[in-house]
């Protein structure tokens, strides 16, 4: 053992076992109290570390920094009116997913003024229809400007932008709910291994070895049991060997001096090693409680990372919808713009006619300009965009115009051409005619002529469809309708078996009926109007049902008088009634249906067809006309006012106000003009182009809103893989670390001074957790304090053994003189048995090892006796008994009740009588043993000391009781 080690300066151990405990929860070493050569230091060393508190706040590192920025930058790409990216020299600044996405889908169904773009659509919106690519692209938009999130009233990107940074519970306030929990397991951490460390240091040697630890001053006790006992067999001998009374007083006196000395370092070191028991207890109290603190925190860093990823999965889903949205919007815009590149100048030849605008190309001087200008806007706009006639033109289906002469009223242009109807080409016919804007009729009286009737006219003509009523006249187009019958319904028009227009009669004979026909009425025309409100012809055969045979007759003006009468049907067994007359029933909307009561077929706001008025379409009748011409110029002429300091009134007098049109009326023919003339802006060459130009800048828009939710989506998913990586940082794994890299150190037991282990139990420490290493650290603590509540037992023990071996060397023998000088010569005490070995007298000296041997095996029999006797005559090892701190209770276990107690008793008394070589007569081992009555309260342990040391045991024994009864006697006072 190391001599420097063992502390014996009373004040240093004192101050040790008072401040143990609270020096090692101050992390202050103890070392600190244990100066050099033993002596009391107050000053602190210079290796004092800082309070556990500021080591938390200056050694932490936060773990959500990086996760926090990603918060951040997520949130600002979702929704931030600034440029989330820069611009570069190679690409535009890229803004915020909301910001850009509503931009984009904003100018598209809106239309940006300050850019002086129209919104989608627009050049398509007066035209018959629009294209689908362009209708599919403004619902695209509207998705994306309606984005809102469920329950809401907000946008899916604002959302997301709201659970990532912005609500009491979003994502990053998680996070930093994380950091604070990651704060306080990473603090809990350090003072697990803070304890741990503690622990090993009150365990083995401290701080440069200058105090010692739990093994070392248990080392230190058995120390002191083994210098006593050697020391004292030193004294002993000395008091065998000494040759005059004096000698054996003085060296009495030493034992005296070494057995109080010894009960008073071995008091201070137990003292010492109950203190670091008790700090050591503490360092396991410690670490138990850093480690529930730990489990809490690490509970609480995950629950936030819980939360914050559920926030995140929230965001990441809303801006996933918003992005299809985008996505489907970037889809139409590639459609519309492939669309737009398909178009045809259809267009082209119109404006070409109307050149930059329509000033010049009218007026009385141009009346073939005029009607040429009128076919193309025909041929180019009218039958498509207007009438939505699927026009087929190729090189076997041309358009022909053919323009009559004669009259004024009937030069009307007819049109013959061809259109597809439920897949099959057919053809069909029309016919226009056109007029001066500031045409009037005849019948017109105070003209208010001046000089304006002649720029008037020459701003625009006025072109409208005429009817074949009107081209061909009431007994054409009745002719037309008769000879159009199937053959069965012309059954019904037989007179006298001939049909009307027939020259064959019933028995096969020609005959010509047909001057006949306008007097009867067969030409007579009717109007009526459809289910579709459009207006058909019916002629008075068709519309009566039939000739009247009998029933009534024509009178010569073609009226068909109808009588009353009953005709006996003799199928049916009934009479049929024919009234003269229709069924008249008055409409909601005032008009009338008539019902022919024979046919019962109806006839909506019937009329007979008398006169037929000529261009009835055009502006001084119905105004179903399309106007040609510059849109704010003719707006200044049908209103009246001053274009470009020209005033104009004369349309406004004698047309307008004249023939009474509407004002409502007026507002649809601009309109009808302008998108005539947006029509010819858009599908002209140049129209098209610039169509591609604003569509372009709608592509440019989508693109940017197409960039920033990508980027919105992958700031998103950053954030969402900053969170996962939290968990690989968590503390919690480092609960798992091995303790030599948490204590960063090399070699445990080096480290911690942990002495008397063998080579692969020191190479387990290094395998350990800081878990499994504070147990090894308890294990070994245990064994230690067994090892010291023994310790007492064994000093006196081997104090008593010394006592009654110096007692035994001072007696002299006697040679019948009355000299009692002790003499010369070899030892006379009695050694104590070997382990596992006989008693046997000898006068040789005692060494260390017998009387410890005998008192560890006494102990240990008492130890396996109080334990209730089991084994009591078993061998047991040297130093390695039963548990520690065991009373010897004398009295309380009679040797009768000790299970095997005769037969171990019987068996040391034959041992004993079988030695052939007992030198002390005087003592012999039939005297020393107690009698009966004093055995049964005798305790096991004693009665083997007495049975081997003979008297020496005996008085070893009553020392013992005198000792018992003094504190006995003590604790009655």
């Amino acid at each position: 053992m190391k001599k420097n080690n063992v502390i014996k300066d009373k004040k240093v151990l004192s101050a040790l076992t008072i401040g143990i405990s609270a020096m090692m929860f101050l992390q202050t070493p103890v070392s600190a109290y244990a100066a050099n050569n033993g002596e009391l230091d107050d000053t602190p060393s210079n290796n004092n570390t800082e309070s556990s508190e500021s080591q938390s706040e200056s050694n932490y590192e936060p773990v959500t920094n990086e996760a926090q920025t990603e918060a951040t930058q997520a949130q600002e790409a979702c929704v931030s009116q600034n440029d989330v990216i820069p611009a570069t020299g190679e690409s535009p600044a890229i803004g915020s997913a909301q910001v850009e996405s509503q931009e984009a889908a904003n100018i598209i169904v809106n239309g940006d003024e300050a850019k002086h773009v129209e919104k989608a659509g627009e050049e398509f919106a007066d035209q018959q229809s629009t294209p689908a690519a362009i209708t599919n692209l403004v619902d695209a938009a509207k998705e994306v400007l309606n984005d809102k999130a469920e329950g809401t009233d907000i946008s899916n990107i604002e959302s997301a932008a709201a659970d990532i940074a912005g609500s009491e519970d979003c994502a990053k306030e998680q996070i930093v709910v994380a950091e604070e929990a990651n704060k306080a397991a990473d603090q809990a951490y350090k003072d697990a291994v803070s304890a741990v460390d503690k622990a090993g240091d009150i365990m083995g040697t401290t701080e440069d070895d200058k105090a010692p630890g739990l093994i070392k001053t248990q080392e230190t006790i058995d120390g002191i049991v083994d210098d006593t006992n050697t020391k004292g067999q030193e004294i002993v001998n000395k008091i065998a060997n000494a040759s005059s009374e004096e000698e054996i007083a003085a060296a009495k006196g030493e034992l005296d001096k070494l057995i109080n000395d010894s009960k008073g370092d071995l008091e201070s070191q137990i003292a010492l090693f109950n203190g670091l028991s008790d700090s050591f207890d503490k360092a396991i109290d410690e670490l138990k409680a850093a480690q529930d603190t730990l489990d809490d925190a690490e509970d609480d860093y995950q629950g936030a990372l819980d939360n914050a990823e559920e926030k995140t999965d929230d965001a990441e889903s809303k801006v996933a919808i918003a992005s299809q949205k985008v996505e489907n919007l970037v889809n139409a815009m590639n459609d519309a713009l492939s669309a737009i590149d398909e178009l045809g100048a259809s267009a082209d030849d119109l404006a070409r006619a109307r050149g930059s605008n329509w000033e010049g190309k009218f007026g009385h001087a141009n009346y073939s300009d005029s009607r040429d200008i009128m076919k193309q806007v025909i041929e180019d706009y009218y039958l498509t965009e207007i009438l939505g006639i699927d026009l087929v033109v190729d090189d076997n289906h041309q358009i022909e115009f053919l323009n009559p002469s004669g009259n004024l009223e009937k030069r009307f242009t007819t049109v013959n051409y061809y259109y597809k109807e439920n897949g099959e080409i057919k053809q069909g016919t029309k016919y226009f005619n056109w007029d001066s804007i500031a045409k009037t009729s005849s019948a017109v009286e105070d003209q208010n002529l001046d000089g304006n009737i002649v720029s008037e006219a020459s701003t625009a003509i006025v072109m409208y469809e005429k009817s074949e009523l009107e081209v061909k006249g009431t007994v054409e187009i009745a002719k037309k309708l008769l000879n159009s019958m199937s053959d069965e319904e012309k059954l019904n028009y037989l007179r006298n078996g001939v049909f009307i227009n027939s020259n064959v009669n019933a028995e096969g004979k020609t005959t010509n009926n047909l001057s006949r026909v306008p007097q009867q009425g067969g030409y007579r025309l009717y109007s009526y109007e459809d289910e579709n409100g459009k207006i058909q012809y019916i002629t008075q055969f068709q519309l009566r049902g039939g000739y009247p045979t009998g029933d009534g007759s024509y009178n010569d003006e073609g009226d068909l008088t109808l009588k009353e009468k009953f005709v006996k049907d003799t199928r049916k067994n009934g009479t049929i009634t024919y009234m003269d007359g229709f069924t008249k029933v008055e409409n909601p909307d005032g008009t009338v249906t008539y019902t022919n009561p024979n046919t019962g077929k109806s006839y909506k706001n019937l009329k007979v067809v008398e006169t037929v008025t000529q261009n009835q379409n055009n502006l001084l009748n119905d105004a179903n006309c399309l106007i040609l011409g510059d849109t704010d110029v003719i707006s200044t002429v049908l209103k009246g006012g001053s274009y470009n300091g020209v005033d104009y009134s004369f349309v406004k007098q004698n047309v307008v106000d004249k023939y009474g049109i509407s004002a409502e009326k007026i507002d649809e023919l601009i309109e009808a003009n302008a998108r005539l003339n947006k029509y010819i802006d858009t599908n002209s060459t140049a129209g098209i182009n610039n169509l591609k130009d604003k569509y372009n800048t709608y592509a440019t828009e989508v693109v940017e809103a197409q960039k920033a939710v990508e980027n919105a989506q992958n700031q998103v998913s950053e954030l969402s893989v900053a969170i996962d990586d939290l968990r690989d940082k968590s503390v919690k794994k480092s609960k798992t670390m091995i303790a030599r890299d948490a204590l960063g150190v090399n070699d445990i037991a080096t480290h911690f001074g942990l002495t008397g282990l063998d080579e692969a139990q020191a190479a387990e420490l290094n395998t350990l957790t800081l878990a499994g290493l504070i147990n090894r650290l308890s294990e070994l603590r245990k064994d230690a304090k067994d090892k010291v509540d023994t310790a007492k037992d064994r000093l006196n023990g081997v104090i008593d053994v010394l006592i009654a071996n110096a007692d035994s060397a001072s007696v002299r023998p006697s040679d019948g003189g009355d000299d009692n000088t002790p003499s010369g010569g070899g030892d006379t005490t009695p050694a104590a048995p070997a382990t596992g070995g006989g008693v046997v007298a000898t006068t040789a000296a005692p060494s260390t090892s017998p009387i410890l041997a005998a008192v560890d095996a006494a102990i240990n029999m008492d130890a396996v006796q109080a334990a209730g006797g089991q084994g009591a005559g078993a061998a047991v090892q040297d130093g390695q008994g039963g548990a520690g701190n065991v009373e010897i209770a004398d009295g309380d276990v009679a040797l009768s009740e000790t299970p095997d107690a005769a037969p171990v008793t019987e068996a040391i008394q034959e041992t004993l009588a079988e030695q052939a070589d007992i030198d002390d007569q005087d003592v012999a081992l039939a005297s020393a043993m107690p009698a009966a009555e004093d055995a049964a309260k005798m305790s096991w342990w004693w009665i083997f000391i007495i049975a081997v040391l003979g008297v020496t045991g005996k008085k070893m024994y009553e020392e013992h009781m005198r000792k018992e009864e003094e504190k006995n006697k003590n604790k009655q006072d």
